[in-house]
């Protein structure tokens, strides 16, 4: 009899289990990045691998995989970061804009994802700082993340926005001429920046 209690116990513990694992996978699949890509994966692979597979475990090699290849620099871990610093983000926009709201978050993240790639103009940067794409990986998944606290609306706010205003403000000054704007000093040996000499 004691037994038969603590058999059924076990049951609905593994059950109540496998109800919280189903729900946090489908909360997954609907709001982080590439969730939904991690569920078709996770359906793939399933039959072959058994039921003990958990839509976790497959999320967990996933990005382990991913973090991996990008923080030890293989070959190609900047054409993995970009790719996928892209797809998410732009099925996103386009599903913003067919349902007709306004993208806020998903122009953020642009604006943050087009300096990521003004910095790596200049090559040094990605080559120098140890785990470079593996950083920017993380700060552009925090990005991507729905709602309040999202990287795009912390990163924007904080550095972005500030800014693109004072920027801003020089440029319609500078169209208006209302404000002076400030300029290099010329050199004495010569009549312009150009070099054209006194006359």
């Amino acid at each position: 009899m004691v037994k038969t209690n603590n058999n059924n116990n076990n049951n609905m513990k593994l059950n109540s289990m496998g109800a919280v694992t189903q729900r946090l996978s489908k909360v997954e699949s609907e709001t982080l990045p590439y969730g939904r890509f991690i569920s078709i994966l996770f359906k793939a692979i399933r039959p072959s691998m058994g039921p003990s597979l958990t839509h976790l475990h497959v999320t967990a090699v996933f990005w382990a995989v991913i973090g991996i290849w990008t923080s030890v620099g293989v070959y190609g871990s900047s054409l993995v970061v970009d790719t996928l610093a892209v797809i998410y983000p732009a099925y996103m926009s386009f599903k913003a804009e067919q349902s007709k709201t306004y993208p806020t978050q998903w122009l953020q993240y642009w604006v943050v994802n087009a300096l990521f790639f003004t910095l790596e103009f200049n090559h040094a940067i990605p080559d120098k700082v140890p785990g470079y794409f593996a950083i920017k990986l993380i700060i552009l998944l925090w990005c991507m993340l729905p709602g309040k606290g999202s990287g795009a609306e912390v990163i924007y706010s904080i550095i972005v926005r500030p800014v693109l205003a004072f920027l801003d403000a020089q440029f319609t000054a500078a169209g208006t001429g209302d404000r002076k704007i400030v300029t290099p000093p010329r050199s004495q040996s010569s009549g312009s920046i150009f070099g054209d000499k006194k006359k």
